[in-house]
């Protein structure tokens, strides 16, 4: 079963990015200049993230 976490994204105008954050990886903030970039980072980074999560309880 695929492990499912939550990413609410918004669009920063004053400096024109975008930003992901997640409830589910508590602190965790990604910004990208486009939504294809970001959802790149944030593939990239979440099993980094859960591995860092996991490893400091």
């Amino acid at each position: 079963m695929p492990l499912l976490i939550k990413v609410e994204v918004i669009h920063d105008n004053e400096v024109n990015v975008y930003v992901a954050t997640s409830p589910d990886l508590k602190g965790r903030v990604v910004e990208a200049k486009t939504l294809d970039e970001l959802k790149k980072e944030v593939r990239d980074l979440v099993p980094e993230l859960l591995t860092l999560d996991y490893s400091n309880p």
